[in-house]
């Protein structure tokens, strides 16, 4: 469709697909999409589809000026010197892993890296406990909030009553149900307040953890996938690399 339309209609253009759907094709139109206000573009419609995978709470289920004042939690909870605690878990979960490997072989490393990162996520937002004893059930539920919720009928039909979906609302369930037995969960999120005051509650918290986990590890998988492979496909060039810092 999309290479149907763009050589007669250019970069931009909209057309009918379950509701007036735009696209923006190219570097050059790309920025107004990323940087674009939300008078002139509403993220909010294009991302509907994530309101039952975190709650209504939360980001795209709430308007915007609450939507940027949580986006302010999490940059308050991130910010470097809070990070920096968390360096040394994070190498102590890398080395833990890696170490499992045989000298070669064959991994599959779309599969192998996103496990890692749940596994420095699970350990650095929700605490050692979860991670030692819970995370088996915690990375499985995430499987299947992502898979159900990023299904192609989940995306168009957030809310029919489809399989996908009825497995989406169950993850979402159960994790929820999980994070609230939780009360060391970034501490940080617990104790934000909005500009009135109002402190955040239970069900927010918990719909700021899961898309905190869902987004980075989307991202971060991606990078690290695409780094994985290319690294790989330059093995020797690595290796001497690293003989010459050594």
């Amino acid at each position: 469709m999309i290479h149907e339309e763009y050589p007669q209609l250019g970069s931009v253009f909209t057309i009918s697909f379950f509701g007036q759907v735009t696209f923006l094709i190219g570097p050059e139109v790309l920025g107004h999409f990323y940087q674009g206000v939300d008078s002139e573009i509403s993220h909010g419609n294009t991302l509907e589809f994530t309101v039952p995978m975190f709650g209504k709470e939360v980001l795209y289920g709430v308007d915007v000026a609450t939507r940027y004042e949580q986006l302010r939690f999490y940059s308050n909870a991130l910010k470097p010197p809070k990070l920096r605690n968390h360096t040394d878990p994070m190498v102590q979960e890398v080395e833990d892993y890696f170490s499992q490997w045989d000298q070669e072989g064959i991994v599959d490393i779309k599969w192998e890296l996103p496990q890692l990162l749940m596994l420095i996520s699970s350990r650095c937002l929700l605490g050692r406990e979860v991670r030692e004893k819970m995370f088996k059930e915690v990375y499985t539920l995430f499987h299947e909030l992502n898979d159900n919720g990023l299904h192609l009928t989940s995306v168009l039909f957030p809310y029919a009553p489809t399989l996908a979906n009825y497995r989406r609302d169950r993850a979402h369930a159960k994790l929820s149900e999980m994070f609230t037995n939780i009360r060391d969960v970034l501490q940080n999120l617990m104790d934000s307040k909005y500009k009135d005051s109002r402190p955040t509650t239970e069900a927010e918290v918990i719909g700021l953890i899961m898309s905190l986990m869902f987004s980075g590890m989307h991202t971060s998988s991606a990078a690290s996938t695409w780094t994985g492979v290319r690294l790989l496909s330059h093995f020797e060039s690595c290796c001497r690399g690293a003989k010459a810092d050594c």
